[in-house]
């Protein structure tokens, strides 16, 4: 039997009606979830955490404001927080559970299709900085690059400055990436300035430019640039030379200056200069640090595990190797194909 007439129209109208109720109704669960924030806090004159229970409404450089329940917003220091509770679309929370299992592509398709549903700003930047992670995770340095600079753009003062892409290993550098590292030097921000240098440090044409402005950006007022600008330095400083003890102490005192979470990338390189002087142990205790505390740069923290495995056992210590390699698989299950299985000699810088 035949529609009657108009019936099919009005089918349409009601699948389209039906497909607009679905999205409202997504979007006000969402908003819901949002008011639904949790964020535990430490305040230095209580002995106990708070709970703040409300709709974060930004988290901009150190600073999260949430519009409490009860009351009207609170601004809270990122040092006081100690974790956050809040909801986290569907292809979110896929992305960052494939990124642990160690499926880069997949993490990252979902993690694209996440940023196109997000609707909270801050919400956005933790994305941006998940896919930063998937791109090091690849070595692509040039779309970790492009991302970095979205961050930089939404917030300069970024709470996600433990995920630059800077580069504290040996990476290959080619044409498409060095291009794009010579722009980024004439970038108005200081950050991606700082990428740049990093990225153009030890290159044989454009390495003593890149130094030059590295020393620069050493002496800018932004404390994040500037304390890594000057660890960035030391790596012009491990070419093969042993590295003398005060001039090591005082890379140490810098480390100690910095916060937790940008301590990763200087931690590393001391740990090539203790190995530098022929200190395996001393290296050892340093690369550690990258694979309890450090964790933010996690490719570098796989690297530094690595080698911590490759110079115990040239130092003859396979039970200690052996510990430090049942570590890393169990930190980072996803990189277990790149432990040592056997001796071998430590990568120069």
């Amino acid at each position: 039997m035949n529609d009657a007439p108009g019936s099919s129209s009005r089918g349409r109208d009601r699948r389209r009606t039906s497909v607009a109720r679905a999205a409202l109704l997504i979007t006000a669960l969402t908003v819901q979830a949002a008011a639904n924030d949790r964020v535990h806090v430490q305040y230095p004159e209580k002995s106990g955490e708070v709970i703040l229970v409300g709709e974060i409404a930004d988290f901009i450089g150190d600073r999260l404001t949430i519009r409490l329940r009860t009351s009207g917003p609170e601004t809270v220091s990122a040092s006081q927080i100690l974790h956050i509770d809040t909801y986290y679309n569907p292809a979110h929370r896929e992305g960052l559970a494939l990124l642990d299992k160690g499926d880069v592509p997949a993490a990252r398709a979902a993690l694209v299709a996440a940023l196109k549903d997000e609707h909270r700003k801050w919400v956005d930047r933790e994305i941006l900085a998940a896919l930063i992670r998937c791109d090091l995770r690849t070595e692509n340095l040039l779309a970790a690059g492009e991302t970095f600079a979205s961050l930089l753009d939404a917030d300069p003062e970024s709470r996600h400055w433990s995920t630059a892409p800077l580069v504290w290993t040996p990476v290959p550098v080619g044409v498409p990436l060095q291009s794009r590292a010579r722009q980024w030097m004439n970038d108005p921000r200081p950050g991606m300035q700082l990428v740049a240098a990093s990225i153009l440090l030890l290159d044989p044409v454009y390495g003593d430019i890149a130094r030059r402005s590295m020393e620069e950006l050493a002496r800018t007022p932004q404390p994040p640039v500037a304390a890594l600008a000057r660890a960035q330095l030391w790596r012009t400083r491990l070419g093969g030379q042993a590295i003398p003890e005060k001039e090591l102490q005082s890379w140490r005192t810098e480390i100690e200056y910095l916060p937790a979470w940008l301590r990763a990338g200087p931690q590393y390189l001391l740990g090539r200069g203790y190995l530098s002087r022929n200190l395996p142990r001393d290296a050892v205790t340093e690369w550690l640090w990258l694979g309890t505390s450090y964790k933010d740069l996690e490719t570098l923290s796989v690297r530094a595990l690595t080698e911590a495995v490759e110079a115990l056992r040239e130092a003859a210590s396979e039970s200690e190797a052996e510990a430090v390699a049942a570590m890393l698989r169990r930190e980072f299950p996803w990189a277990a194909g790149s432990v040592p299985q056997g001796s071998g000699a430590s990568q120069a810088p």
